[in-house]
């Protein structure tokens, strides 16, 4: 029986686990990497070929050991995953957040642009109603993230606003 597409394979991401808690010099530390030649020797699987669970096997794994260990590995671009500093975890996750309210009002502006004559009457309450929701969300969001980049980690120096 073939793999449904997508779906993580338990023995890769288990052997990923693996190597996070003994790299052979015990476990991954501070500044070290996973590079992705690492993970093809570990998983067998090939990254960027046409349909390779590479991605979802190394998100799997990812977000577990984030579960388990508190420890969100961030990607370093053609390289590998890197084991971050608290700090380096902590800006990441602030620029994730950062993203989620643009997604947001992109999201909202595509709901906006959809006109009156396009939907029944019930679609144009839902749309308003979903709009107002949005707008009350984002904006609050929009502050939270103001004051999560304005008051950082304590050895991080505080920004007078978010980066674009």
């Amino acid at each position: 029986m073939g793999l449904m597409q997508g779906r993580p394979r338990n023995r890769e991401r288990k052997a990923i686990m693996e190597y996070f808690l003994d790299t052979g010099d015990g476990p991954m530390k501070v500044g070290d990497v996973l590079t992705h030649k690492k993970v093809a020797e570990l998983t067998g699987l090939k990254r960027g070929t046409l349909n390779s669970p590479y991605y979802a096997v190394i998100l799997s794994a990812r977000k577990a050991i984030q579960r388990e260990h508190g420890v969100w590995l961030l990607n370093e671009t053609n390289v590998g995953y890197k084991y971050p500093t608290g700090d380096e975890q902590y800006k990441g996750g602030v620029k994730i957040v950062g993203e989620s309210v643009k997604k947001m009002g992109r999201g909202a502006r595509t709901i906006a642009h959809i006109s009156d004559d396009r939907l029944t009457e019930v679609g144009v309450k839902k749309r308003d109603h979903a709009l107002e929701r949005l707008g009350r969300l984002r904006q609050l969001a929009s502050t939270e993230v103001k004051t999560i980049y304005q008051f950082g980690p304590p050895d991080v120096k505080p920004q007078t606003r978010p980066p674009e």
